[in-house]
């Protein structure tokens, strides 16, 4: 052996092909958890801003209705009318598809694509709240909001020719 040459010894051992593998494998379930994650995250933020606008969207109208006479009588159907101006009491909403969501002078709603506003309105008993005879001066106004098909706010009042607005609730 050539004195000049040395032969140097490392204790450095090199990665192994199967740590190689198990380390990508590893690398890629976290990537795959955290992407998972980001996707949920970007589904439940689009679900909770459609069920905020359906909720302003089902104030909005029943802001709208509370704002004409309740009126006593026949319910009339309005079968969807596009402007609601000539509504002078809350039965004419009765039987409402507002889909898309117009504002009251048929003017469409911004930003409402995909959601539909219905209203039923049907004249109550006041000491049990089912339904009950014209003559009763009572009306109960439930404004029910979709999105694609899926309600997703549905808000009510008792109405009365004596006194506008007993409660709301909003489910």
């Amino acid at each position: 052996m050539n004195p000049c040459t040395r032969i140097i010894f490392s204790s450095r051992r090199a990665m192994t092909l199967i740590e190689v593998v198990v380390s990508t494998i590893i690398v890629g379930v976290m990537m795959t958890a955290a992407l998972s994650a980001v996707a949920t995250s970007a589904k439940e933020r689009a679900a909770m801003a459609h069920a905020a606008t359906a909720q302003a969207l089902g104030e909005s109208l029943m802001s709208e209705i509370d704002a004409v006479p309740c009126g006593s009588g026949m319910l009339a159907v309005s079968l969807g009318a596009a402007n609601r101006t000539a509504f002078d009491d809350a039965g004419d909403y009765a039987g409402l598809n507002d889909s898309p969501p117009a504002e009251r002078d048929g003017t469409p709603i911004a930003n409402a694509t995909g959601f539909a506003r219905t209203v039923s309105v049907t004249n109550v008993d006041p000491t049990t709240l089912a339904p009950g005879s014209p003559t009763s001066g009572f009306r109960k106004v439930v404004v029910s909001v979709t999105h694609n098909g899926k309600t997703l706010a549905t808000l009510w009042t008792i109405r009365s020719v004596n006194f506008e607005s007993m409660s709301e609730y909003t489910e």
